[in-house]
């Protein structure tokens, strides 16, 4: 297993986590790169790290996930999505207990995500689970 980040503190956390498994490699890795030279995989699982990405990134990297799941692989993304309109995104944020936006976010609506992971290639698209201005949303590659 292959878990990357960006952030040093989470880098940092993940290696205390998984010391000693040999089964985990924890490295660095920016999402704006290509994920090719990552290598190919069985499951790609991403948490609260897409939505830093603007909406052209996101649509290549889905296309990228594509190629690098082997048949029959998983996409699954735990997300921060855009709310369905302004009041909804502003008692949403109240529930979480912040303010404001983290200026880094760069949010997009469930729909289009799912319109970009099936114009990249994916199938059985579709989001599981939605609460507010979280998603879960996972497709397959045959």
């Amino acid at each position: 297993m292959l878990a990357v980040d960006s952030s040093p503190p989470m880098l940092d956390r993940a290696r205390r986590r998984f010391a000693g498994d040999r089964r985990v490699r924890v490295a660095h890795w920016d999402l704006e790169a290509p994920l090719t030279p990552l290598g190919t995989f069985d499951v790609v699982v991403s948490g609260f790290a897409i939505h830093h990405l603007d909406d052209a990134r996101k649509r290549t990297l889905f296309r990228e996930v594509v190629r690098q799941l082997h048949p029959g692989g998983l996409f699954s993304n735990l997300e921060v999505v855009a709310s369905a309109t302004p009041e909804l995104h502003r008692e949403f944020l109240e529930l979480i207990g912040r303010a404001d936006d983290d200026p880094e976010d760069r949010l997009a609506d469930v729909e289009s995500q799912l319109r970009w992971m099936k114009d990249a290639g994916m199938t059985g698209v579709g989001c599981i689970w939605r609460w507010r201005g979280f998603a879960l949303l996972t497709g397959t590659v045959e």
